[in-house]
């Protein structure tokens, strides 16, 4: 939407965003490890003789046993994102944004024939105008309220890189540092003949189909499986719809991973390595909506379950996908089709109900 309507963006972050929020039950904590030192420092540094008298308050009481009672939500405590969301969500119903109902921490807001888009992550903000002088309002408003830094221009968001083609009504997004720190972090061979997410033919089955020797056990056993998969899937979810089939297969394996899942992990490791050039590109001249959808027929040779997949575009980039098992057994190609066409249509009136409640009417949609 920031491209195909060539808004203004900014990005801010809230500093101890959970230390905003009151907390509502009494929460009690021991005094952690050196709190008693940290108070006898400051009772020599307070020159305010009301401020050395608590402080001495909280030293007699620490000696007796007390506890502390906690007056804000602070990390760690499970209520902490509630009562953060909560203190957020009303400040900025307050100054006029209006959340979207269908994704929760998006908001909007028409100023006459001016809009302004708003996304929420924790404490990390992007915001867009459709003017350079409605943002810098609405951050000053938010710098008011909360402790933030502002960044500028929105370049970074969640270890993804942003440049935005202001004419060409274009974002193009990259994860190219975020792969080759969790590579190195890894300490994972380069094998530049890796061209494909997944070796051709491929058969994974949760049974080792041969037996494996001590060294093969001893690989399976210390290999960080799930680690490394969780890092390749934040990247599949973000800005790589091209291994969403490899991701999903090699999923199954995470609770019990076999040797051969984790030989198709490192290749898809050195695949994603070898191609961290590549970008995703969104925007488009026009807010127009293109879904694509396919399934298999019994591809599990195990279960005889289908696989479905889907891509949808908006404007000309695709902004949700997904490559999928079937929970059914389908009893023809039909049917499989089908069962892949529905969570593609689900999609498609998610992006619409997205689009459509951000109340910015200049959008019109084309549906194919």
């Amino acid at each position: 939407l920031v491209a195909i309507l060539k808004m203004f963006t900014g990005c801010l972050d809230i500093k101890t965003a959970y230390l905003n929020a009151a907390i509502e039950e009494d929460v009690w904590m021991k005094p952690p490890t050196g709190f008693a030192k940290l108070l006898r420092r400051l009772f020599k540094r307070e020159k305010d003789p009301r401020m050395q008298k608590r402080i001495k308050r909280q030293l007699d009481g620490l000696k007796e046993g007390h506890y502390l009672k906690l007056l804000k939500a602070i990390y760690g405590t499970k209520q902490a994102g509630r009562e953060w969301f909560k203190l957020m969500n009303g400040f900025l119903v307050e100054i006029g944004f209006v959340p979207n109902r269908a994704g929760v921490c998006f908001y909007s807001i028409i100023v006459g024939k001016e809009y302004v888009l708003l996304l929420l992550y924790v404490d990390d903000i992007i915001i867009a105008a459709s003017t350079e002088e409605l943002k810098m309002k609405y951050v000053s408003l938010i710098g008011k309220k909360f402790k933030t830094s502002y960044s500028g221009k929105l370049e970074e968001y969640l270890n993804i890189a942003l440049v935005h083609d202001f004419e060409g009504q274009t974002i193009t997004m990259s994860q190219k540092r975020y792969i080759e720190v969790f590579y190195s972090q890894f300490n994972l061979p380069i094998d530049s003949k890796v061209k494909t997410p997944m070796q051709a033919n491929l058969s994974l089955s949760s049974v080792e189909e041969e037996e494996l020797s001590q060294r093969q056990r001893d690989y399976v056993k210390h290999f960080p499986f799930r680690q490394l998969l969780g890092c390749i899937l934040y990247l599949n979810i973000c800005t790589r719809p091209m291994i969403s089939y490899t991701v999903s297969v090699l999923g199954k394996f995470a609770a019990n991973p076999t040797f051969r899942a984790c030989k198709a992990l490192v290749w898809l490791a050195k695949f994603v390595y070898n191609t961290r050039d590549e970008l995703l590109t969104l925007g488009g001249t026009t807010a127009s909506q293109v879904n694509y959808c396919d399934s298999d027929w019994g591809g599990d040779k195990t279960t005889y379950k289908s696989r479905g997949g889907s891509v949808r575009f908006l404007g000309n980039g695709p902004v949700v996908w997904y490559s999928k098992m079937q929970n059914v057994t389908a009893q023809s190609t039909m049917e499989a089709e089908y069962m892949a066409m529905a969570p593609a249509m689900q999609n498609m009136n998610f992006v619409r109900n997205i689009v459509n409640q951000t109340g910015i009417s200049r959008i019109k949609f084309k549906y194919a």
